[in-house]
């Protein structure tokens, strides 16, 4: 009684699932299962162009686990739904490239590594085909970024250290330095602060291996604006700058006490300002230290009762020459301020005499 029964249900289950060959009018060929006039269940499809594909089908499409083998060497195994690599899945490209990771209608989308021929790789999140969300690139060079991305690019939070030993860490914009971030260079110097567009720009700190220290503003990577400047021997410039060097108003002050305040013209000194030296020659000259070794500039100051009066300027060459001949030299004098005290004094005397 038992026979009959057995007979029936597999008849039925052939009859759904029938293994069978179709050649089509394209040149095609599919030998597997069918459902109806369906591939359904596993099969192997060959395309007039050579291509294979074999793995399971649903209702005429290809779904489920699969793997397909192009004519140009490229090649897929892992999921598929509808006929598009879906889920999880190994594509191999015949130039050496891999990607193993999730995939979403054709296009990596979710976790997945890749890995370039040349020997770049990339491992993190993706959406739709390109690197989105945090990740790890390391080029073939040893250059490693680890951080955020987006639509492909470096963008967000990253870390960024290259081979050579620098390190940059702060914001990236569309695969640049771009809005806050530290750079340490290989050499021992440190610059913390603004970036546009890879270049130091806005407010920043530049710490120098040798010392000096600069704290201001930024423009295409080079010192531009306001900013205050500490040398390693001591010497500090405060006030504007253009292109690194000291620009418009400004005071520049030596480790000695010896200070300019006053304007310059891309770092020369000009007429106006205000010198206050603090070392003084074997000739009894005051001498400003930042003034031309072949010719500094030198003070000469007249005091009475304590209080400074009139103060000469002039290059020391020509005091040194004038001492030699006995002869007086042309001056620039700057009169300073008197104390109403002293002022009054000098008109005390004047009224007595």
């Amino acid at each position: 009684m038992m026979r009959p029964c057995i007979m029936i249900m597999i008849s039925s289950f052939l009859v759904k699932c029938r293994f069978k060959e179709m050649l089509y009018s394209d040149g095609g060929v599919y030998i597997g299962n069918f459902k109806g006039e369906q591939h359904h269940g596993n099969g192997k499809f060959i395309w007039s162009n050579g291509s294979i594909y074999e793995g399971d089908w649903v209702d005429g499409e290809r779904t489920g686990k699969g793997r397909i083998v192009h004519t140009s060497g490229d090649k897929y195994e892992g999921g598929f739904s509808g006929n598009r690599r879906h889920g999880n899945g190994t594509q191999t490209w015949k130039e050496g490239n891999v990607y193993i990771g999730n995939w979403n209608k054709d296009k990596f989308d979710g976790r997945g590594i890749m890995s370039w021929a040349q020997g770049d790789a990339f491992y993190g999140c993706w959406t739709n085909g390109l690197a989105h969300g945090s990740g790890v690139y390391i080029s073939a060079r040893g250059n490693v970024y680890i951080g955020n991305w987006k639509s492909g690019k470096m963008d967000g939070k990253g870390n960024f250290i290259w081979a050579n030993g620098d390190d940059f860490n702060g914001c990236m914009s569309n695969g640049l330095r771009h809005g806050f971030g530290v750079y340490r260079f290989v050499n021992g110097d440190i610059y913390m602060g603004n970036w546009k567009k890879e270049r130091m720009n806005g407010r920043g700190i530049m710490r120098w291996a040798n010392g000096d220290i600069f704290d201001g503003c930024w423009s295409k990577g080079l010192i531009h604006g306001y900013g205050v400047f500490r040398f390693a021997n001591g010497n500090v410039d405060i006030g504007n700058f253009k292109s690194k060097v000291l620009h418009g108003n400004n005071m520049h002050t030596c480790s000695n006490g010896t200070m300019y305040e006053g304007d310059r013209v891309n770092g020369k000194v000009t007429e106006k300002g205000l010198a206050i030296w603090a070392v003084q020659n074997p000739d009894g000259y005051w001498i400003c230290p930042d003034s031309s070794p072949e010719s500094p500039l030198v003070i000469k100051r007249e005091y009475m009762e304590g209080v400074l009066i009139v103060e000469k300027i002039r290059e020391y060459s020509q005091v040194r020459n004038n001492n030699k001949n006995k002869k007086q030299g042309k001056f620039s004098v700057k009169k300073v301020k008197k104390r109403s005290c002293v002022w009054t004094f000098l008109k005390t005397i004047k009224a007595i005499i």
